[in-house]
């Protein structure tokens, strides 16, 4: 943790060597069978160093793909996001077509008598008055989807033609609607003219067709095109409209009101009868419903990838390592071109790689609601644990339990049992089109700590072992003072290993008390003590030590987040050798 290398190999052994070479007498011929161990008595020690400040960012070492990255200030955050994922949502259309209509012919028959024949006059018209005469037919369609609830009103394109026809018994050529002659639609369906309705001979409202000039129905008949543009099911009669599930019934009551006339010479010359037998019939050609005001269930099964957590640096997924964050974040960005309101109620679960699992509840059920609007893009959700404005999403969700997803570094985070409904509410709705909600999740844990934070940073500092072989020492103490910069305590543990990293059992090292927190602002300095004490020969195994620093957040340092230009520097470092030493120069 604080350098790759011995500090005392830069120091002790070489002020060692150098001294006590000086010492050796150079008449002695060293090539002879001489024991050349020599023992230094007393408790040595070597002229104080100091290390440079060393960052978070080259203390942590972490790999350019880490979950976890600075900020462009420094700050360290774990962030990972997941894959798009898409889920179709589709209203099936609603078309209708002439074999679902019934329409009953409304049959005018008009008989005279040969003695009122002889009276009309030849050329003169003869009118006969149309009084609110009813012609009465049924739309009735049984496979509508099963997603439509309730229907308010509909926006349709469903041409109509009104036919005039002569029938079997007519003895007439012709018969001429007069100028104002009026067909008139219950007030529940809104008609417009079609692309077929001739404008100079028809005038057409909402309501109602009137003819604006004389037209005559002759043996080929006369046809009224109109378009109905609109169905208000509010206000249809009992036993007609929309019936849940899958039932549309619309009745239509077409009255006629005004005035026909006819000559007396388009009667034929040869006939002993004067019959007049016309019927009016409406008739539904293929059309559809547009757009509908509906209460409606459609399927959305919307899946939500899952965030692997791959890449977490060692620091945060040791065995040991508790992880409670202070404002960790969990964003959706959704977009939803349904024309509908989405609910959504789901479970979160954090998978470990030992199996266990950690799980939270959101939506309406569990007093934290989630509405994903209708026809909104990249509309951001965040959960989080603090009780704070959210500033960068659209809907922000408290979890004051979300934290404990991370407590011990998850293999991955999914989101699951996913159940979403439409509100019960309406809303216009446009069958046989397809939407698309679509779902994006990202972690977003600032790195700052709550009390019950235990991180675990392991360094090994190695290859004393080439320097040590030669020199029998039993006890030796290296002081410093630790200049901390880092808003966390640390209490450093130290175990010896030999050059296979196998620990040395000979070797005891003890670090007598922790390198308390600092920040940015203001460093903490603690002064450590490091003892090694060993057994006869075995510090001449040592290739080095492994350094654990165990991390937690003092009350006064919780929710500071890390920078990665935080530093701790060791300063003032000594080294003591107690009870001398003995060198083999053999």
């Amino acid at each position: 943790m604080f350098g790759e290398r011995n500090l005392m190999r830069g120091c002790l052994w070489i002020w060692l060597v150098a001294g006590l070479s000086a010492c050796i007498d150079e008449r002695y011929d060293l090539d002879k069978d001489i024991d050349y161990t020599i023992s230094v008595g007393g408790d040595l020690s070597v002229p104080a160093s100091s290390t440079e400040d060393v960052t978070l960012k080259n203390l942590l070492d972490m790999e350019e793909n880490s979950m976890v990255q600075a900020d462009e200030d420094g700050f360290y955050s774990m962030v990972k996001t997941n894959a798009v994922q898409q889920t179709d949502v589709k209203i099936d259309s609603i078309l209708f077509n002439d074999e679902m209509f019934d329409s009953q012919a409304e049959v005018s028959f008009l008989e005279f008598p040969e003695a009122m024949i002889q009276m009309l006059p030849d050329d003169e018209p003869v009118e006969a008055p149309i009084r609110n005469i009813s012609t009465s037919a049924s739309l009735e369609k049984t496979d509508i989807t099963e997603e439509l609830l309730v229907i308010d009103n509909a926006v349709t394109e469903l041409p109509m033609d009104l036919e005039y026809r002569f029938l079997e018994n007519n003895d007439i050529q012709r018969l001429i609607l007069k100028e104002g002659y009026e067909i008139r639609f219950p007030e529940y369906i809104t008609i417009s003219a079609s692309e077929e309705t001739d404008a100079a001979l028809f005038e057409v409202d909402s309501r109602s067709v009137r003819i604006k000039q004389d037209l005559e129905i002759g043996t080929d008949g006369l046809t009224i095109p109109v378009m109905i543009r609109m169905l208000d099911f509010t206000k249809m009669p009992e036993g007609s409209g929309f019936r849940y599930p899958s039932y549309m019934k619309i009745d239509f009551d077409i009255v006629s009101t005004g005035q026909v006339y006819f000559y007396k010479k388009d009667f034929p010359a040869d006939r002993n009868r004067w019959n007049i037998h016309f019927a009016r019939i409406p008739r539904l050609k293929t059309g559809k419903i547009l757009n509908c005001k509906v209460k409606v269930a459609p399927d959305i099964d919307m899946e939500v990838e899952p965030i692997w957590f791959d890449n977490v640096p060692d620091f945060l997924s040791d065995e040991e390592v508790v992880v409670d964050l202070y404002d960790p974040k969990m964003y959706m960005t959704v977009t939803n071109t349904a024309p509908v309101d989405v609910n959504v109620n789901a479970e979160i679960f954090s998978h470990r790689k030992d199996g266990s699992v950690t799980s939270i509840e959101v939506g309406d059920r569990h007093g934290t609601p989630i509405l994903i609007p209708k026809s909104v893009e990249n509309y951001i959700i965040c959960f989080h644990k603090q009780d704070s404005e959210i500033t960068d999403a659209d809907q922000s969700i408290q979890l004051p339990n979300i934290d404990i997803l991370m407590g011990k570094m998850p293999e991955y985070i999914s989101v699951e049992n996913i159940e979403s409904e439409v509100p019960d509410e309406y809303y216009y709705v446009r069958p046989g089109r397809t939407y698309s909600v679509t779902t994006e999740g990202r972690i977003e844990a600032p790195l700052a700590f709550c009390e019950e934070t235990n991180l675990v940073y392991e360094k090994t500092m190695d290859g004393w072992h080439e320097d040590l072989d030669k020199y029998e020492i039993r006890a030796a103490t290296v002081t410093m003072e630790a200049e901390n910069r880092i808003p966390l305590d640390m209490e450093l543990e130290a175990e010896p290993v030999d050059v296979d990293g196998n620990r040395i059992e000979g070797i005891a090292v003890a670090v007598d008390k922790d390198i308390k927190a600092g920040n940015q602002e203001q460093s903490t300095v603690t002064s450590l003590n490091i003892d090694l004490t060993s057994q006869e020969g075995a510090m001449r195994n040592l290739d080095g030590l492994v350094l654990r620093a165990n991390a937690t957040v003092p009350s006064d340092y919780r929710a500071q987040q890390l920078n990665e230009n935080q530093t701790l520097a060791l300063r003032d470092i000594r080294i003591k050798i107690k009870g001398g030493i003995k060198i083999d120069l053999n």
